[in-house]
């Protein structure tokens, strides 16, 4: 799983600032030190809040407690329907929320997560139904505005974690084009204006 992280936003970043050895695993030259993902798959539609505080947090806890004694940084799988949680995703010592999907399949915006889950490193993922549902202009035109809310791109890494599929003549290869061709051209960092 840590072989992908930013592979989008971290690639651009790479190629922008001239970093010779393009090793996308790098975490230490971004300052997160070792990531370690946790195998859960949050969702407020399977996980309410009363099993998360019950369950989720006190675990979460522990793990953290014990990455961090470590100088490890501790991510958790969340995705989808997330607005139930956001008050104790944010109570909750993880350091990387992976997976996050914006709207139209998630519920809480970019900018709403970023101001909820502040010092959290927001592991965006492409809402892999447009691909499905719209051309590539369209996936251009997400991509551009997941950057603009990402602005200026602090604690922010965006990739892919769902399947893209091959649908409407449009490849998963010429998807996969027209998001990495966007970060390239508007996803340097900081993100200015957009």
């Amino acid at each position: 799983m840590t072989e992908c992280l930013c592979e989008l936003l971290v690639t651009s970043s790479l190629v922008q600032s001239g970093r010779k050895d393009g090793n996308v695993n790098s975490f230490a030259w971004l300052g997160w030190g070792q990531p370690w993902l946790l195998g859960d798959n949050i969702n407020g539609i399977v996980t309410n809040p009363k099993l998360y505080e019950k369950y989720c947090m006190p675990f979460y806890e522990d793990v953290a407690s014990v990455l961090h004694d470590k100088s490890k940084i501790f991510g958790v799988h969340c995705d989808g329907k997330l607005n139930c949680l956001k008050h104790l995703i944010d109570k909750t010592q993880m350091d990387v929320i992976e997976g996050f999907t914006p709207p139209p399949i998630g519920d809480v915006s970019i900018q709403d997560a970023r101001a909820a889950w502040k010092g959290k490193v927001l592991w965006t993922t492409f809402p892999a139904t447009l691909s499905l549902e719209t051309g590539l202009d369209r996936i251009r035109e997400e991509t551009t505005d997941i950057l603009r809310q990402a602005a200026p791109g602090d604690d922010f890494a965006l990739g892919i974690t769902e399947d893209l599929g091959d649908v409407r003549s449009i490849h998963h290869e010429e998807v996969l084009k027209s998001i990495t061709e966007t970060v390239m051209k508007h996803g340097t960092y900081p993100i200015g204006p957009l």
